[in-house]
């Protein structure tokens, strides 16, 4: 194939499926006779197609990490140097806060999965929370907000790694645990200088069997008036990431004279549309920027989204889907196509997540069983596939790493490469 052809549509797919152009072969019968030279000639056939060759080395993609096997593997292997140095899914904590837990994790061998693993942190939490209460009611504010903060992350930790309020009856003790974890952030937040107002703005855009409310978190800098409307940064949370959990973040966009809005995407937390629609997503933003344009406070043409993870799809969809009411999207570590590759999900499995990462990922698409994500998701969910990247989009970020075994980034890669001119950083 010339290198300087220009493939068409069918050509394009099967490349970003992984096929090779040369192991494409002609399956009609050669030895027909004369009479059946008019018959329809049949399909070609892939045979003998090897393994896919992903970004990530193929070394890296059957790797089986081993802090999968237990709470104490998991936090000897992976979560210890986090904590110790205050970074995700730590964040707002303290060290010590978690150590003796996870040492006694490790000494009977308990399954972060289980009941009993989100059960031991939930009075932990409480403790926390009520160390924080009784400093906030002898008027020493900096201390209480710390307490509450290292209450909100003990309960971020108990309900990893995921919940929402569509598995709330199959996940009880998960959803008391964001409760919790909701409730003690919001105290801290409002004992910030620019606090955390939490709203619930109506969901014009939501189908008949939706609830009616969009749950987000913003805070809006002091110098925000009618007069002088700010731009605004609305986070997409991820898998794993919940509205809750982006104060680092929001910090950093206050300190910039933005509104930051923190949402959390359709099969995660409290977002209230459907994950099994497709459309989910820019419903959940149209009544967003209907709230902001009503309230007059916001400049509408300075909008911008920055989604990580989970959240980085549904940003790269929103570039394209709602480009005319967007100033920019950042797609930080996001999938696209290959992210739901039946192949790369066996594996991703494995990968870098905390643990049980294909179930988390079926439930917040609205699926039952992994098989049913590994059967249908693709189709469904793919931006390629339904054909949303071939769409004109607004400035659009790629930023990811080609180590990330969750998001390939053979998905950043080929939108930079198609559609409209896009900005993309690998590290």
């Amino acid at each position: 194939m010339s290198p300087h052809r220009v493939l068409d549509a069918e050509e394009e797919l099967l490349l970003a499926e992984g096929e090779t152009f040369d192991e494409v072969v002609d399956a009609t019968d050669e030895d027909d006779d004369d009479d059946n030279n008019d018959t329809v000639q049949q399909p070609v056939v892939v045979v003998d197609r090897p393994a896919r060759r992903w970004v990530l080395g193929s070394a890296a993609f059957e790797h089986q990490t081993q802090h999968h096997k237990s709470a104490g593997a998991l936090w000897n292997l992976k979560w210890r140097e986090l904590a110790s140095r205050g970074m995700h899914p730590f964040e707002g904590g303290v060290y010590e806060d978690f150590r003796g837990t996870f040492e006694l994790f490790n000494q009977f061998s308990v399954k972060p999965t289980s009941t009993e693993y989100t059960r031991v942190w939930l009075p932990i939490g409480e403790l926390a929370y009520a160390k924080g209460n009784i400093l906030y009611e002898k008027g020493r504010c900096t201390e209480a907000e710390e307490y509450f903060r290292r209450a909100a992350a003990i309960f971020r930790i108990a309900r990893q790694p995921h919940v929402s309020a569509v598995d709330k009856h199959r996940f009880p003790l998960r959803f008391k645990a964001w409760e919790s974890q909701k409730e003690t952030y919001l105290r801290a937040g409002k004992l910030w200088i620019v606090r955390l107002r939490d709203l619930q703005v109506p969901f014009h855009h939501m189908l008949e069997h939706e609830d009616d409310l969009v749950h987000m978190y913003l805070r809006r800098p002091l110098s925000a008036s009618w007069s002088e409307p700010c731009p605004v940064v609305i986070l997409l949370s991820g898998l794993d990431t919940l509205r809750t959990d982006h104060t680092s973040r929001t910090n950093a966009i206050l300190a910039r004279g933005w509104v930051s809005i923190a949402l959390d995407v359709p099969g995660t937390g409290d977002c209230p549309a459907d994950p099994s629609d497709v459309t989910s997503m820019d419903r959940v933003f149209d009544s967003v920027l209907d709230y902001l344009q009503r309230d007059g406070r916001y400049d509408m043409k300075s909008i911008l989204v920055w989604g990580r993870g989970l959240g980085g799809y549904y940003a790269v969809r929103l570039a394209h889907t709602r480009r005319e009411k967007l100033l920019g999207v950042v797609a930080h570590g996001a999938g696209t196509h290959n992210f739901l590759d039946r192949d790369w999900l066996s594996r991703a499995q494995h990968h870098e997540f905390p643990f049980a990462y294909n179930e988390s990922l079926a439930s917040a698409f609205g699926y039952r069983t992994v098989s049913q994500l590994m059967e249908e998701g693709q189709n469904k969910f793919s931006l390629l596939r339904n054909l949303v990247l071939d769409g004109e989009s607004t400035p659009l970020l790629f930023v990811n790493g080609v180590e990330d075994g969750l998001m390939p980034i053979e998905d950043s890669i080929m939108v930079v490469n198609k559609g409209s001119p896009r900005e993309g950083r690998q590290v």
